[in-house]
């Protein structure tokens, strides 16, 4: 796992330099989350992670991660299960080809063969995303709120709260 979390920073660091420097991001859910990676041979005939992404799955709205985000546009008692999509990065030297969706209809099978009713997502990663998110049944819900703590606090911050919520009902 320690490939994947200083992937999320290359990633995030490649986007944007308001995300802050640091050897790893990893957090309290990604001991219970389910993990995706895709990996590629490097130069050193090594496997490198170059994509990856995290689901976890939660009783009731207020347990999935960042839950402040989506005060007032979802309701509390959303019924569970809930499957939260978070953490989706790619390789700048793998973007644009297809590796997102891969992660997204892998980790949308596993939500409906585990009987989620619903699967929440928040995107920052623009326009392109975000189609892809509405072609795969996802539907926007509006702009989701500012992050209490951890490091997309300041990305967000600085983007002036542009991130969208989408929800994908099962």
């Amino acid at each position: 796992m320690a490939q994947v979390y200083a992937l999320r920073v290359q990633a995030w660091r490649a986007r944007t330099q308001a995300f802050p420097a640091m050897d790893e991001w990893r957090d309290a859910h990604d001991d219970h989350g389910l993990h995706w990676v895709i990996t590629a041979r490097s130069g050193d005939a090594q496997q490198v992670a170059v994509a990856a992404a995290r689901m976890t799955i939660h009783a009731r709205l207020a347990e999935v991660p960042s839950a402040e985000i989506y005060d007032g546009l979802l309701p509390p008692d959303l019924p569970g299960p809930i499957a939260s999509i978070n953490r989706l990065v790619v390789s700048k030297d793998y973007a644009g080809q297809g590796l997102s969706r891969v992660l997204d209809l892998a980790r949308i099978a596993f939500a409906r063969s585990k009987g989620c009713h619903c699967i929440i997502v928040e995107t920052f990663a623009g326009i392109r995303r975000h189609d892809d998110l509405l072609a795969q049944g996802f539907v926007a819900l509006g702009q989701t709120m500012p992050y209490r703590e951890g490091p997309l606090a300041k990305v967000k911050d600085l983007r002036g709260g542009a991130e969208i919520c989408s929800i994908l009902r099962l």
